[in-house]
């Protein structure tokens, strides 16, 4: 089309409406290339993290998702933790680095190590009626847990026993 434009065999219109296709195409071959490279990144992760395991499927087999959308959360089962909500009358008592005791609904209990106490309160949990009629708000804490016996699970119910004495 070009060489047809300058000899003024085309016109200008016919001229622009070509070179209007061919970056529109141009542009659509860029993204699929783009996509095309995003997909073979996610195909590299996930062959990287081979050892993880599918946690959450966001999306079944024929649905509609689109570009970027996640379709599966992968987690690593080597690296669980277990999350309390402490109430406050206690979380000053709680600092990173201290180990306790986490139970498993089994019965079968293992050292937690908080990795993870939250700075600011969360909504309250309670209210206290029997003293000062005040609610009683909770902190989030986090404990690093071995599991390479694949005891724990995501979802899971586990009991923490944390320090009430001195």
């Amino acid at each position: 089309m070009d060489g047809l434009h300058r000899q003024g065999v085309e016109s200008a219109q016919v001229f622009d409406q070509a070179r209007t296709s061919l970056d529109a195409v141009q542009a659509r071959v860029r993204s699929l290339r783009e996509q095309a490279q995003a997909a073979q990144a996610a195909l590299a992760l996930a062959q990287a993290g081979a050892e993880q395991v599918a946690a959450r499927r966001a999306a079944l087999q024929g649905e509609v998702v689109s570009p970027g959308q996640a379709i599966v959360t992968l987690m690593n089962p080597d690296d669980l933790w277990v999350r309390a909500d402490v109430e406050e009358t206690y979380v000053d008592r709680i600092h990173l680095g201290d180990v306790f005791t986490v139970r498993l609904p089994s019965g079968l209990r293992r050292p937690g190590v908080v990795f993870y106490r939250r700075m600011d309160a969360d909504f309250a949990t309670q209210r206290d009626v029997s003293r000062t009629k005040r609610d009683i708000r909770t902190f989030e804490i986090r404990l690093r847990c071995d599991n390479r016996d694949r005891s724990l699970a995501v979802g899971m119910t586990a009991y923490v026993s944390l320090p009430i004495g001195k």
